[in-house]
């Protein structure tokens, strides 16, 4: 077709692939079919199986040794032109951040994060939040490998940003999908709120889903619930929280943007609009949650007594 430059895989993992073929035989057969580069996101041993697999591919003839020399040739003509056989590895990283973090990029990166904030429903007119309530702030693990290890991306950015508009709140952490224990001690602590504020948010590679079924728990408790949320659609959403902050995204600025939405700090644009249709959403039946996980040392203090 006359492409010269080299063509990188979506992620090879992905569950609509690996329900078809295993791991190392989606890699020869990507390659074979003008792949160059494989997007392979986990660090753990299936990289020596697909390593292996490609291997035993061209030892068996399904994959030519031509084709990967051509995907070599492509990768690594592409890093001559960037330079990178002169300079890669003897860059100062000290350059790099000031760039990276320079005041333009960073005052554009909220500008972005800023203009994307939806406010999806605020049926009983929580927001702006008021600094006299007491609030529980509920804030939801993130998978170890979305997060920075930096000052500026880190787990509890939310509850940070949250305080500082307040200090009237009760701080929280619940899993990506809470077990049972955090489920009974979210409770426990919303006695003592006049609110509760909690971040729920999606992420396919969570197999059990998020902390929907955390929100109607704490609704069917008699509470005020806000969510803030990255995925506009019901599993991100809810259809029981009372306030929704839609943010579209997870990194450290439109999280920390968020905690300053819902204090009044700052206000959504008035020209950012839902940008998909939900209207189907409305026939499909909701999802059963799974069981909350038992965990094998129960915490002391069972505030469901086995009433729910």
């Amino acid at each position: 077709m006359g492409f010269n430059g080299v063509i990188v895989s979506d992620a090879i993992g992905m569950a609509a692939i690996l329900k078809k073929w295993p791991l190392p035989q989606a890699c020869a057969m990507a390659i074979k079919a003008g792949v160059d580069t494989i997007l392979l996101k986990a660090d753990d041993e299936s990289r020596s199986q697909c390593l292996f697999g490609i291997k035993q591919a061209v030892e068996n003839g399904s994959l030519s040794e031509e084709r990967v020399d051509d995907a070599v040739r492509r990768l690594l003509n592409r890093k001559y032109d960037q330079g990178l056989f002169e300079k890669a590895g003897k860059m100062d990283p000290k350059e790099t951040t000031a760039i990276v973090r320079s005041k333009e990029n960073i005052d554009f990166s909220w500008e972005v994060a800023h203009k994307a904030l939806l406010v999806v429903r605020d049926d009983k007119k929580l927001l702006p939040l008021s600094k006299d309530k007491k609030i529980l702030v509920i804030e939801q693990t993130i998978p170890y490998e979305f997060l920075g290890k930096d000052l500026y991306s880190h787990a509890h950015m939310f509850c940070e940003q949250m305080t500082k508009h307040s200090s009237n709140l009760i701080l929280d952490d619940a899993g990506f999908h809470a077990d049972e224990d955090e489920i009974e001690e979210a409770l426990r602590l919303a006695k003592d709120a006049d609110l509760v504020v909690m971040t729920n948010y999606y992420a396919r590679i969570e197999k059990r889903g998020n902390n929907t079924h955390l929100v109607k728990a704490l609704k069917a408790a008699g509470h005020d619930v806000v969510v803030v949320t990255n995925f506009p659609y019901r599993k991100g959403t809810t259809t029981t929280a009372d306030t929704v902050v839609c943010n579209f995204s997870g990194t450290p600025d439109s999280i920390r943007v968020s905690a300053d939405l819902l204090f009044g700090a700052i206000k959504p644009y008035a020209t950012t609009k839902m940008p998909i249709d939900l209207s189907a959403e409305k026939d499909i039946p909701e999802e059963s949650a799974p069981a909350p996980e038992i965990t094998k040392e129960k915490k002391k203090g069972n505030v469901w007594k086995g009433k729910c």
